[in-house]
């Protein structure tokens, strides 16, 4: 695992009484599974994965983890890393999942005498609220990856962004490709609009 609880509590709020490796883990690891890996591909996510583990600890990509403040084009950047990406992802499916427990009987509601479980609205708008910096802290990893394209070769984006074309269907069904570098990539934080949507993904619009 790339989280313990003392991660995400840098981020967000946990009790410390969790019980990590039974209530918040398995969470880690679905964000690990179904949000990291879909964003950096299998190939750079396993060799993150093996720097993290290694000793030291990710001599290679401690910058993609961590987060890094970085000069592209004279401007400065800030990213807060995989690991806030992380953090925010696995809160979020740790939450949609807190109250209740899988019992012979099916899925459950947890409660006791001294509390109750907060209402639906607040339960979906604290995901909300935490798939949403997930969302943010995410793009500004994306402009990260963009701006060192080359140092990360098994980003499963960075051949599409060194071809820099677009390819846009037409209402007929062919296709044409409309070249762009991703060097006009330009602004900063995580809007849509530093880019262009030539930053799509797969590389391409279809």
């Amino acid at each position: 695992m790339l989280l313990s609880l003392d991660d995400i509590q840098s981020f967000k709020s946990l009790s410390s009484s969790i019980n990590e490796a039974k209530a918040l883990l398995p969470f880690v690891q679905e964000a690990e599974e179904f949000d990291i890996v879909p964003f950096l591909g299998q190939e750079l996510f396993n060799a993150l994965k093996t720097d993290f583990e290694a000793s030291p600890s990710l001599a290679t990509y401690a910058d993609l983890f961590n987060g890094s403040t970085y000069t592209y084009s004279d401007r400065s950047y800030t990213h807060q890393g995989i690991k806030a990406v992380l953090a925010y992802y696995s809160y979020a499916r740790y939450v949609a999942n807190s109250n209740t427990v899988s019992t012979k009987y099916g899925l459950v509601v947890k409660e006791n005498e001294f509390s109750s479980p907060v209402s639906e609205k607040t339960l979906a708008r604290r995901i909300s609220q935490a798939q949403s910096g997930a969302a943010v802290y995410q793009e500004r990893v994306r402009l990260y990856l963009i701006h060192h394209v080359d140092d990360f070769p098994l980003w499963h984006g960075s051949r599409a962004r060194k071809k820099g074309q677009v390819r846009l269907t037409s209402i007929g069904g062919k296709s044409s490709r409309i070249g762009r570098t991703y060097n006009n990539c330009s602004g900063s934080g995580s809007s849509s609009n530093d880019c262009g949507d030539d930053y799509v993904d797969s590389g391409y619009v279809e």
